[in-house]
């Protein structure tokens, strides 16, 4: 490939690249992931690199900007719902799962949601292997607090009451159906941050 001349010494840098991939125990990254972690400010030659790897299949593109060291078939988001939650920190990484999809994943509501929602600094949507994954914005004092966030492994996702104060803040008519798993004490503490009466009503109705 044009750019990377076929040497011993070059293809031992590249297998140290996917070495140094493998060392950092994540398998999806973005462009500017691979840049930092190759230390590569060169982006043509970053972006050849990428383009090698995946025409060798040591990389796969998930989508656009997103690779994965694995090859992940569509199936397999429905699998291991934690890969969603990695893909979506990735699509947008100043981001946390919440809303619906961590109400689900808490047990919260028993209804499926096919989307991956996240909370978010703004409104989007990426669709990828034909799922929709959903960014809601809300006012940056409360977005940036980051009381009832649980930081995981490659994802950060709302904690059961801030997932339930997140969802009836930005959906107010939503329908709790296990309410028993939330500890009432926390919710209150998470809702103040909002500053807002309505959920505090709201609240107040679902847990008494």
């Amino acid at each position: 490939m044009q750019g990377i001349p076929n040497s011993g010494k070059i293809f031992t840098t590249m297998k140290n690249k996917l070495l140094i991939l493998s060392r950092t125990g994540s398998s999806i990254f973005t462009t500017q992931d691979l840049a930092v972690i190759w230390q590569e400010p060169n982006n043509r030659r970053l972006l050849e690199t990428i383009k090698y790897y995946i025409r060798t299949k040591q990389l796969y593109s998930i989508g656009r900007g997103i690779y994965s060291t694995k090859d992940i078939q569509p199936d397999d988001l429905e699998k291991d719902i934690t890969l969603s939650f990695k893909i979506s920190q990735k699509i947008y990484p100043n981001s946390y799962i919440s809303l619906f999809t961590a109400l689900k994943y808490h047990g919260l509501i028993f209804q499926y949601y096919e989307e991956t929602y996240s909370i978010a600094p703004k409104n989007i949507k990426r669709k990828i292997f034909n799922k929709q994954f959903i960014f809601k914005t809300m006012k940056d004092d409360i977005f940036t607090n980051e009381v009832g966030i649980l930081s995981k492994e490659g994802y950060r996702i709302a904690g059961k009451e801030r997932a339930l104060c997140d969802t009836l803040y930005l959906f107010p008519n939503v329908s709790i159906d296990n309410i028993g798993e939330v500890n009432v004490k926390r919710v209150k503490e998470i809702s103040r941050i909002y500053n807002n009466k309505s959920l505090i009503k709201r609240l107040n109705s679902l847990l008494n």
